[in-house]
């Protein structure tokens, strides 16, 4: 398995941040309904076993440790996993075209944003025309679910100790099931499809369902995301970022200032320009938008991508398509065009049409650079092109 050589594989870090409730923007078009849902999982659950930092230096002296050429990536978690049932509120909107027979409004695309931004990355408010995506896929007739990941946002709030990538596997399966079977639709009733797509950490989780649950979906499209180990550097990352604990930050407010220990961000507006953008594709308000809107997110989500990330997927065989900015540093060490199509398609080998496509002169961050709405139209054509 090609995640197997990285046990704590973190890369799979998300989009963009929310240090301020970014207010809620209804796409051109749309119609849009707000839900806050019961999720029931059981889920493995790994019990954390190290130190809980109780200071920024103490943290980073921790990501100094991690990032070592010989660090100890064994004592995080200890004992057997155990299986623990429980219940979280999720918040989430869907939006559907006001044309209730527009052609694809029955297809819904169930978006999950990535470490470091809420549900807003799909609904951007700073020029929709140009980096919104649910106001796209709306002009093109599709249907959008997009929520907060369990810790970020409206949702529920739990330990970032705790806050590991089985429960939200777990989660994000059974919003699945639920909108298959017409539940939290608004007036689409019972949809014709339900197809995946996330974003950085979002497309690790979303991965998993393809993985595990694949009844539950049709389509799936990962973004900002590759599954090619060669081109992953962990160290750089978090040097780049050189995180704090998120509460000690003056920009957290509300929740996210109370949030305990086990919560961090990058440290400022060009940590997130080294990680998330590229030069010159993109304008400096957009990214000071960006770290504006941050939201904190969970060291136990990095330690746990591995619990997901790279398994394949032999009896999904339905569409997929995965793609990265040219530039992408996160997932390709800051160049995709060569280690991007493999070994995704072997994971995805069962898929009746696995595409892989890297979006020119963007970062990991496609949604905030200058030709964000060219790479929302490869997967809404994409979809389309499989009859969905």
């Amino acid at each position: 398995m090609y995640f197997q050589s990285f046990i704590f594989l973190f890369a799979a870090i998300g989009s963009y941040v929310n240090c301020a409730e970014a207010p809620f923007y209804t796409p051109t078009g749309a119609v849009c309904f707000n839900y806050t849902i019961p999720i029931a999982i059981n889920a493995e659950f790994l019990v954390y076993n190290s130190t809980e930092w109780t200071n920024n230096d103490e943290l980073t002296q921790a990501t100094i440790d991690y990032v070592s050429r010989i660090p100890n990536k064994t004592g995080y978690f200890t004992g057997t996993p155990r299986n623990v049932t429980t219940k979280y509120a999720i918040s989430a909107t869907l939006c559907t075209p006001q044309e209730s027979s527009a052609k694809h409004s029955k297809t819904i695309i169930l978006a999950t944003h990535g470490l470091g931004f809420d549900r807003s990355y799909w609904n951007l408010g700073y020029e929709p025309e140009t980096h919104n995506f649910a106001q796209f896929a709306i002009s093109q007739g599709y249907s959008v679910f997009f929520y907060d990941r369990l810790g970020v946002g409206e949702s529920e709030r739990i330990s970032g100790w705790a806050n590991q990538v089985s429960n939200q596997n777990a989660i994000l399966t059974e919003l699945a099931t639920l909108l298959k079977a017409g539940k939290y639709t608004g007036p689409i009733g019972t949809p014709q499809a339900v197809a995946l797509l996330g974003h950085s950490i979002g497309s690790v989780i979303s991965q998993g369902v393809a993985t595990f649950a694949p009844a539950c979906i049709d389509a799936l499209i990962l973004t900002g995301y590759s599954l090619n180990l060669t081109a992953i550097n962990l160290a750089l990352v978090l040097e780049a970022w050189a995180p704090k604990i998120a509460s000690t930050e003056a920009g957290f407010a509300g929740q996210d200032a109370q949030l305990d220990n086990g919560y961090m961000s990058w440290v400022d507006v060009y940590a997130n320009v080294n990680t998330f953008f590229k030069a010159p594709n993109y304008d400096f308000a957009a990214a000071q938008y960006a770290e504006a809107h941050k939201r904190p997110f969970a060291w136990s989500e990095l330690l746990t991508a591995s619990t997901v990330f790279g398994f394949p997927a032999p009896t999904f065989t339905g569409p997929v398509l995965l793609i990265s900015g040219e530039y992408d540093f996160i997932f390709c060490d800051g160049y995709c065009p060569d280690v991007l199509h493999d070994p995704a398609s072997e994971i995805f080998s069962a898929s009746r049409n696995f595409k892989s496509y890297v979006h020119s002169g963007t970062g990991h961050g496609m949604n905030f650079h200058h030709n964000a709405t060219g790479y929302f139209g490869v997967m809404t054509s994409f979809l389309a092109e499989n009859g969905l």
